[in-house]
């Protein structure tokens, strides 16, 4: 045996070195992998990330655009579809949230944990029950390399729809807990 190795050692080691040049292949792939989807990982959280939100109030509106991202966004396009049961007198119509201006004109530049706000108009409350009331957005921006995004959402009004809490007349906590 002692013979044959020293006959096949040039074999031998050429197949031990290939043997390892294939495991260290496979092992350089897999940290080239990983280390792309750490550098993906690593963009995607530094990209802007543009919302939309609604603030209400007792009767009001508010139209609230923000960028929650590390970078600026750029040429903000918003578009908004909304079936909201406004307060109409004739000098109001333009009070919808899609006649403002960052809607019709958008937004050139939205700089990293800047939010704008915009006053849309009043509400009829006592009309909110209905859940068919709803504000769609769609957002559409890019990042400073030029990359584009878009976002849609749809915000329901019910969900905003504050109530009183309701204070029970005769109850008096006792401070423990009552045996079964």
């Amino acid at each position: 045996m002692w013979q044959w190795l020293g006959n096949n050692a040039v074999t031998l080691a050429t197949l031990v070195t290939t043997v390892a040049t294939v495991a260290l292949a496979i092992l350089t792939w897999r940290y080239v992998v990983f280390t792309q989807r750490l550098v993906n990982e690593t963009r995607a959280a530094r990209q802007p990330t543009v919302f939309a939100d609604l603030e209400l109030s007792e009767h009001s509106l508010t139209f609230v655009v923000g960028n929650a991202g590390q970078t600026p966004a750029y040429d903000i396009r918003l578009q908004v579809t909304e079936v909201v049961p406004w307060f109409y007198t004739p000098s109001d119509d333009e009070d919808r949230i899609g006649t403002l201006p960052a809607v019709t004109d958008g937004i050139a530049h939205l700089a990293p944990g800047r939010v704008l706000k915009f006053s849309a108009g009043m509400i009829d409350w006592h009309k909110i029950e209905d859940p068919s009331f709803y504000v769609d957005v769609t957002i559409h921006y890019r990042d400073r390399s030029g990359q584009t995004f878009s976002d849609q959402s749809r915000v329901y009004l019910k969900q905003y729809r504050t109530r009183p809490v309701r204070v029970v007349r005769g109850f008096r906590p006792t401070g423990r807990a009552r045996d079964p």
